[in-house]
């Protein structure tokens, strides 16, 4: 993990292995109080193939929040996620261009790393979660298609 030094605390994510893209998306947005609204839409994110560019995560991001002014745009401000103080807005991009290029996805752990790193640096006002879970996703149904999909517990 290249981002662990911004993190107070460790954190370890949990997932499951679904069945279905449906039941991934589903799961991806459960945890969240608008809760069915962007099931769909994560569905179609998860149709896609996996990419940790940039250029992928502000695509998944616009596709998910279509209807935000923030939609497929890294965060104008700084946000704080319960004790968690993410970099702030000035640093978002410059880390977001080394979590780019640090990563080669082989493994579900090479994965989850990068995603506990994403969500460290946590690049988007708000869908941090999501968009990652995505991108979990959709390299675990990549290298494990017969598993089905990973989606989060958290």
């Amino acid at each position: 993990m290249h981002f662990e030094h911004l993190r107070k605390t460790a954190w370890y994510p949990t997932f499951e292995w679904v069945k279905t893209s449906l039941a991934c998306a589903t799961k991806i947005n459960s945890y969240h109080e608008d809760y069915p609204k962007y099931v769909e839409a994560t569905g179609i994110a998860l149709g896609h193939s996996p990419d940790i560019s940039n250029n992928h995560l502000l695509s998944i991001h616009r596709l998910i929040f279509s209807d935000k002014s923030f939609a497929g745009k890294f965060r104008g401000m700084d946000v704080r996620v319960g004790t968690h103080q993410p970099p702030r807005t000035f640093e978002v991009m410059n880390m977001m261009t080394q979590l780019e290029s640090l990563y080669h996805i082989l493994t579900i752990d090479d994965v989850i790393e990068w995603y506990k790193d994403f969500e460290t640096i946590h690049p988007f006002q708000d869908g941090n979660g999501r968009v990652g879970s995505v991108i979990v996703a959709e390299y675990a149904h990549k290298l494990q298609p017969d598993k089905g999909w990973l989606a989060p517990n958290q």
